[in-house]
């Protein structure tokens, strides 16, 4: 059976970055759990057709986004090997050796991209301490005034040969993508100010071009929730990924704009396939069209789009979401390399052409000889004709007969479960339930991606209603399909799944057990304390602040209907999280506690949105397990 220590312990691989003639893909990876409060990961490199085998590169500290120079000579990475959480650039030979520190400074260097003709880099971060800031620092006289002293991430440059770093005009806002022009004069950026006194709150983003040497950005359109941008080496416009709507939770598209700036417009597949999602976007050095990852129900494809003419050509198809894809076009053709699981593998490196990619990691390696669930597709219709589909697991030699059941929503909402083996972080769940002799249902259902804006958009003031419906039914029909045994039935999830696992146990008595991870139970309260109070405002209907009610938050969230709850619920939360304050699961913990439910809480100290640390990890993992075994 797959152990937490086995989960805690795998390695798996992030960003990814082809050289510049496409024979080497480098990529950072990390285990699953961080060791200590720290962390461990490294930079990997291997040749794409298989002539040197994978080969780690980096020990020492947390090592992630590797970038070649644009002449192959050199990779730089970012890594906090000299102060913890505290990332600087550092250079080394392309051939390997030791590292040498190029920008180490106070504050994190963040994402960064080299010039095309490798003289500089452009990266980002947040202002160094002023003369202010050590003051107040020193002295401990430093109270904060809410809105005041914003750390706004800004955009710089850093002189390849000299060192010397310098900082471009982009103003009050905070800078969250960049891309450097083909000619290497001007980048592009994207950026948003705050009205909410909260940065990255998922308001309105402007797309930017800056020129290099002097004056001032140029602001070319606005969008919402902009996040890749892309240059192509041809033509008038550039891309970018950004919200089909300038209204929290819309799908996800991609546009282009006129670099003289005016009204973006939509590029691509989602003119003649409105039911397929648009992920991100980039540019690929030489070419004059932009790569463009589209998902579309539980398939994954790259595709070629041109910004001039609008014409697609699909690349090649994916296995499913993945996290990073690079390109390089070569004389012999094109070469990808992306990281991205399997149906029966963890997340790897794959990489060459189109059509002919290859295996080239092998984190996955050390799960060898573990009997892992099988996964298959899983399709239903709604209770109102809407056909969708999910992921099942059955577990190891699983006979004919119904079995006992877990229902696992996924978060976000804005998100999907692909055809893989679900087993990505500790927080999943899929392959550890169903290793452990249980059928795990992971349903797609409305306000995730995969579908189109539509489909996305339902959910916005109806926040567990079309959503909780569509999980329902993929449960009925997975009973009347011989499946799920309905009397051994058990639901649960993290963050928005936890959500929805909070909502189902306040309305139905049909689930044995239940677990509520790090899950949203009262939309007022998300409103007030998260660091997405937009987002969940628009999510939950209306704000505490209006007017006196009743207020549609209120009638959206299950700590409303705490009463009803028969379930034998599991808590768990990260003591540190900004984005669904523990204060959620405490609320829910007193509601439920105040009305004689079977109730357990356990906090994790350290712990953001994602429990990190290794021994938290086993120790969630152990809690999940004995949890549903105890009550299904």
């Amino acid at each position: 059976m797959l152990t937490a220590e086995q989960v805690a312990g795998l390695w798996l691989p992030t960003e990814v970055h082809l050289s510049p003639d496409g024979s080497r893909v480098a990529w950072g990876a990390a285990p699953i759990g961080k060791p200590d409060e720290r962390g461990e990961a490294a930079i990997f490199v291997a040749a794409v057709d298989g002539s040197t085998p994978p080969r780690r590169w980096t020990y020492g500290g947390v090592d992630l986004q590797p970038r070649w120079s644009p002449d192959g000579e050199q990779l730089a990475f970012l890594s906090d090997r000299k102060e913890h959480s505290k990332n600087g650039l550092y250079l080394m030979s392309a051939n390997g050796g030791e590292a040498r520190p190029f920008v180490v400074r106070k504050k994190s260097v963040e994402a960064y991209e080299w010039s095309p003709d490798g003289t500089r880099i452009a990266f980002l971060g947040v202002a160094e301490p002023d003369e202010e800031d050590e003051r107040r620092e020193k002295e401990r006289d430093d109270p904060a005034v809410y809105g005041e002293r914003q750390p706004f991430r800004r955009l710089w440059l850093v002189d390849v040969a000299s060192g010397d770093v310098t900082q471009l005009p982009t103003g009050d806002v905070h800078v969250a993508a960049l891309t450097w022009s083909p000619d290497g004069t001007r980048l592009a950026y994207t950026a948003s100010a705050t009205t909410t006194g909260v940065l990255g709150d998922g308001t309105l983003s402007t797309v930017y071009v800056c020129p290099i040497e002097g004056g001032e950005s140029q602001r070319l359109c606005t969008a919402a929730d902009a996040s890749t941008v892309a240059w192509p080496s041809e033509g008038s416009r550039l891309a970018f990924a950004a919200e089909h709507e300038r209204i929290p939770q819309a799908g996800s598209t991609v546009w282009a704009v006129d670099l003289e700036g005016g009204e973006p417009v939509v590029i691509g597949s989602q003119q003649s396939d409105p039911y397929c999602s648009t992920l991100a976007t980039s540019a690929v050095p030489g070419e004059r069209r932009v790569l463009v990852i589209v998902a579309g129900g539980l398939g994954t494809r790259l595709e070629w789009r041109d910004l001039g003419t609008g014409v697609v050509e699909v690349v090649t198809e994916l296995p499913d979401n993945p996290w990073w894809v690079a390109a390089r076009q070569t004389p012999n053709g094109p070469v990808i390399a992306y990281s991205c699981p399997t149906s029966d593998r963890t997340r790897e490196v794959w990489a060459g052409p189109p059509g002919a990619v290859r295996r080239i990691s092998s984190h996955g390696d050390s799960l060898d000889g573990v009997a892992l669930a099988s996964v298959e597709e899983f399709r239903w219709r709604t209770h109102d004709e809407w056909e969708l589909d999910g992921i099942l697991l059955r577990p190891p030699n699983a006979g004919n007969d119904p079995l006992p059941t877990v229902v696992i929503p996924h978060g976000g909402p804005y998100t999907r479960r692909g055809p893989s083996l679900q087993l990505e972080n500790a927080m999943g769940w899929g392959q550890w339930l169903a290793t452990a002799g249980y059928a795990v249902l992971m349903p797609n259902f409305r306000g995730g991606f995969g579908r189109g804006h539509t489909f996305a958009a339902t959910v916005r003031g109806d926040i567990c209603g079309a959503d909780y419906g569509d999980v329902i039914a993929a449960v009925d029909v997975a009973v009347e399909r011989g499946i799920a045994d309905p009397d051994r039935l058990a639901i649960c999830g993290w963050s928005g799944g936890g959500m929805l696992t909070a909502w189902a146990v306040s309305h139905t008595d049909r689930f044995k057990a239940a677990i509520v991870g790090a899950g949203v139970t009262d939309w007022a309260g998300m409103v007030r304390e998260c660091d997405i109070p937009t987002f969940s405002a628009t999510l939950g209907g209306d704000r505490p602040w209006d007017g006196p009610g009743p207020h549609e938050t209120a009638v959206r969230s299950a700590i409303s209907y705490a009463k009803n709850v028969s379930t034998p619920v599991l808590i768990v939360h990260g003591e540190s999280d900004v984005r669904v304050p523990v204060s959620q699961g405490i609320g829910f913990h007193r509601a439920l506690l105040d009305h004689d439910a079977t109730v357990r809480l356990v906090t994790y100290p350290r712990e953001g949105h994602a429990i990190a640390e290794a021994a938290h990890q086993r120790h969630l993992l152990a809690e999940v397990r004995a949890w549903i075994t105890k009550y299904v």
